[in-house]
């Protein structure tokens, strides 16, 4: 099933490539996985440069979960 048009679709590529930093990048998705209602809370975790740890970069929780938010912000989970 698709959740996009080929426009939208193009539409957020061109934003990605015309993004200047990965947390402008990070807030895209976060916004196109919210406007696609296929989570109601998210977190993305990317790899850090020693590759042991996944770091959450961006996260949103529902309502009465937000005061956590901050906590989980650049949590690291080890990989192994």
């Amino acid at each position: 099933m698709a959740f996009s048009s080929k426009k939208r679709t193009h539409e957020i590529l061109r934003q990605i490539t015309a993004a200047t930093s990965l947390d402008g990048i990070l807030a895209l998705f976060g916004a196109e996985i919210m406007t696609l209602r296929i989570a109601d809370a998210y977190l993305i975790n990317l790899l850090d440069a020693s590759g042991e740890n996944l770091v959450n970069r961006k996260l949103q929780f529902t309502p009465e979960f937000q005061s956590a938010e901050q906590t989980y912000f650049g949590y690291k989970n080890p990989v192994d």
